[in-house]
């Protein structure tokens, strides 16, 4: 509940400023960053994020998914995304009426073993069953907002750390990000010896 009041207290807090106090530039600026941190804090429905592209034509991973679905007693989901920035299977209810999705991160689908692809489908499924109601999965999603909004910065920052994570994840050499410093925004600088 703590998630939900913030906004409503800073939304608050900005109408007694500015209902309060009439006639002062400061207070009318001050009133006025209270209503738009409560705005930009409101909670949210859980929803398929923007780089997600929709999985049509894959006839055989849906029957896949709809039997691992079914087997840990879930309803198969309506739409499959595929995501390149992401690393993980996550199977999810977004929107109002909680519409079940499954996002697939490309970057560790492609380097596991169609096994290991079904235990990762299973595990989504397993992890989402123990669903929490939509009070606590808004305030779920909000702080999982606000923790990228004040944590995660840069155009590049997600492609990043799904490099990274792929690049330890398979061994490899794992590289600096490109630096605006170095003249060239693709150029890059090895950070492990002999590279």
């Amino acid at each position: 509940m703590a998630v939900h009041g913030i906004p409503v207290l800073m939304l608050a807090l900005g109408v007694l400023v500015l209902s309060s106090t009439t006639g002062y530039l400061l207070t009318w600026l001050v009133g006025a960053l209270f209503i738009a941190i409560g705005v930009c804090l409101r909670p949210r429905l859980p929803r398929i994020p923007p780089d997600s592209e929709p999985v049509t034509s894959a006839p055989a991973l849906e029957a896949v998914v709809s039997r691992v679905a079914s087997a840990v007693g879930l309803e198969p989901p309506v739409r499959i995304v595929a995501r390149d920035l992401d690393m993980g299977v996550l199977y999810q209810r977004v929107g109002l009426r909680g519409e079940p999705v499954l996002s697939i991160g490309l970057p560790l689908w492609f380097s596991l073993s169609a096994q290991q692809r079904v235990a990762a489908l299973a595990e989504a499924c397993l992890l989402s069953r123990k669903r929490n109601g939509l009070m606590i999965e808004s305030a779920l999603w909000a702080l999982d907002l606000w923790r990228a909004a004040l944590l995660e910065s840069g155009p590049l920052s997600h492609r990043w750390t799904a490099h990274t994570m792929m690049a330890r994840e398979l061994g490899a050499a794992v590289y600096a990000p490109p630096t605006l410093l170095s003249g060239s925004i693709w150029s890059w600088s090895a950070t492990t010896a002999g590279l």
